[in-house]
């Protein structure tokens, strides 16, 4: 429920691992409960465990204010899509009317890291795409002056973006917009979401 009482430890949000064999959600195994509803979303072996299947389903929650904090953001999840050329097409998504929120995904083939100001604004792309059929760690960070973008633990990319993350009322969603909207192609694991900016290390 949106008023009910969050215990965030070590700026840790929520993690969501997919190893937990429930059918209607994904279980968040951090200190805040942030479970997600779990949408025909398969849960597959993958990396270490099992992982989530995207394309036909996706996880969400509804909107908590955790999920835009005024002291910047830090998304970090492994991502291995199956198709090539993915363009709009989200991971991790919370902007809700376009000027809102923040949301992690692809395009052209390449990641795409968003915190918008206007509408559909401030979009940073990695310079090249990420490889298909194999598993990629992206890291995303906002720390209300700059995004920034690093791949396996290499910085990739970053833009200048001054100001707080404006609040969402949308949903915060996994592999995909929203519903079935612009759905990510392939898998996901260990999403993890921080309320501050970490570090190169």
């Amino acid at each position: 429920l949106p008023w009910r009482p969050r215990v965030i430890r070590d700026n840790l949000v929520a993690h969501w691992r997919f190893d937990s064999d429930s059918k209607r959600l994904f279980l968040d195994s951090s200190s805040s409960n942030f479970h997600l509803a779990r949408h025909a979303a398969p849960r597959v072996a993958g990396r270490a465990g099992h992982v989530m299947e995207c394309g036909e389903g996706w996880g969400n929650h509804p909107a908590h204010s955790e999920f835009t904090p005024p002291t910047g953001v830090t998304i970090s999840l492994w991502c291995n899509p199956s198709t090539p050329e993915q363009s709009d097409r989200w991971m991790l998504n919370c902007v809700g009317r376009g000027a809102d929120g923040y949301r992690l995904g692809m395009g052209g083939g390449k990641v795409a890291w968003q915190v918008p100001r206007e509408r559909w604004s401030h979009g940073l792309h990695s310079p090249e795409p990420i490889p298909v059929g194999a598993w990629t760690h992206v890291a995303a960070t906002f720390d209300n002056r700059a995004m920034v973008l690093y791949l396996n633990g290499k910085k990739v990319g970053e833009l200048e973006r001054p100001g707080l993350i404006r609040p969402s009322r949308g949903d915060l969603n996994i592999g995909t917009y929203g519903g079935t909207r612009a759905r990510f192609q392939g898998l996901l694991d260990d999403i993890r979401l921080y309320n501050r900016p970490l570090s190169a290390g």
